[in-house]
């Protein structure tokens, strides 16, 4: 409600704790977007909190005001969106009820806020900036992270394939076989384990049954592999 100039304000902060055409218009919000009585007082006690801070007292509680908070009168009241927040000349004269869009950008706001002021006094200035700058990064970027890595997967799959199908050709006679057993490549050999393990248990048998190459019904059954991806990414 503090970017809205009301008829005799002095200050934001005034306006928020002490004038009556703002509490009127916050707690006729409050009212109307807040589900419980516990929603109602935990933001009345956020608020009273706020204004011992600037130093001001909350002029009128929300119970004292409750009576008059009655269904005719809110509904009286003018609906105020985001765009009448960017005039910040124009005076109100009467109290306002700001729409359920405005409400939930401004609870998102807050919440945000307040999980950066945790995040803060918990770790520190610049750890949870780096936290906060993570989770921007994952909600925007992370479908393609997601993606990127399934396709660096793929990358060093096919990387994996040339090198195990480049060293057998390479062993075409007893000397190397013998060098392939030999402790150095041990390593190797375990690796080769590993990775032929995978292939066969998830990049290439179905999901279900043993239709893979094969044709069912037109379509064919995709891989484990594949299906791990699809799950995923859903998920």
């Amino acid at each position: 409600m503090s970017t809205f100039v009301f008829a005799g304000e002095v200050n934001p902060y005034q306006s928020l704790c002490q004038n009556n055409l703002s509490l009127f218009s916050m707690w006729a919000a409050a009212k109307v977007y807040c589900i419980t009585e516990e929603q109602i007082s935990a933001g009345e006690e956020w608020v009273q909190d706020y204004c011992t801070a600037v130093g001001y007292d909350l002029l009128v509680p929300y119970a004292t005001l409750l009576p008059n908070l009655t269904d005719n009168a809110i509904a009286a009241l003018p609906v105020v969106e985001f765009a009448d927040t960017l005039d910040t000349t124009h005076v109100w004269n009467t109290s306002v009820l700001i729409s359920e869009a405005l409400y939930d950008t401004g609870k998102r706001t807050i919440v945000v806020f307040n999980e950066s002021f945790k995040i803060h006094g918990r770790y520190g200035l610049v750890p949870s900036l780096v936290v906060v700058i993570i989770s921007n990064l994952i909600s925007r970027w992370g479908v393609y992270g997601f993606w990127g890595g399934i396709l660096l997967i793929g990358i060093i799959n096919r990387l994996v394939t040339v090198l195990l199908s480049t060293r057998s050709s390479r062993a075409s006679n007893r000397q190397r076989a013998i060098e392939a057993q030999s402790a150095p490549r041990s390593h190797s050999t375990g690796f080769s384990k590993i990775y032929r393990w995978f292939q066969a248990n998830l990049i290439l048998p179905p999901a279900i049954g043993t239709h893979h190459q094969r044709h069912v019904f037109g379509f064919t059954m995709p891989t484990r592999i594949m299906t791990l991806i699809i799950i995923a990414y859903y998920i």
